[in-house]
């Protein structure tokens, strides 16, 4: 059921599964500031580059009744996640990313996809890995895993910020 919902969010938002955008303008900016380009960050950037999530101007996509085994709502803080290379605060930190110890460690190549804005927390940098993996900025130039794809990186941003709450018979 969360997976549904999260595809409807993602729908809503204006993603659209069959979206072919050109990367070229984004890859160029990720070029002048030192970052590797690469098969997946391509991939990437053509299917979903340009997209934009804010939880505030989302309305419920879907309809909450007594009938469901729970509710879902979005926290009071919104969320924001915009795959624009250009507007990751990485952006210019090519020299320290590319050379960060797990991306060393790893033997892989790194590249920023965007930016997300999450309640108690300050804005990060989204990244892809040359494996596809996706990761977040966690704690001033930490990185974290959020997922092997992009799909799977937002549906778990998604449902950690989407509240659940079950309802009782005593409510």
């Amino acid at each position: 059921m969360i997976k549904s919902i999260i595809d409807s969010l993602l729908i809503a938002a204006g993603w659209q599964p069959d979206a072919q955008m050109d990367p070229e303008p984004w890859l160029s900016e990720l070029r002048q500031q030192q970052y590797p380009i690469f098969p997946q960050l391509i991939k990437l950037l053509r299917h979903y580059g340009g997209f934009q999530l804010n939880s505030a101007t989302l309305a419920q996509p879907w309809q909450l009744d007594s009938s469901l085994e729970a509710l879902f709502a979005w926290t009071d803080q919104p969320i924001e996640i915009q795959l624009l290379p250009q507007l990751a605060p990485a952006l210019s930190e090519a020299a320290f990313w590319c050379s960060h110890a797990y991306v060393q460690l790893s033997g892989l190549q790194i590249a920023p996809i965007g930016r997300i804005k999450c309640p108690n927390q300050k804005e990060s940098s989204l990244f892809i890995l040359s494996n596809g993996q996706i990761m977040h900025e966690y704690h001033r130039k930490s990185l974290c895993l959020l997922g092997a794809n992009l799909p799977l990186a937002l549906h778990r941003l998604l449902q950690s910020f989407l509240l659940i709450q079950a309802i009782s018979e005593e409510l």
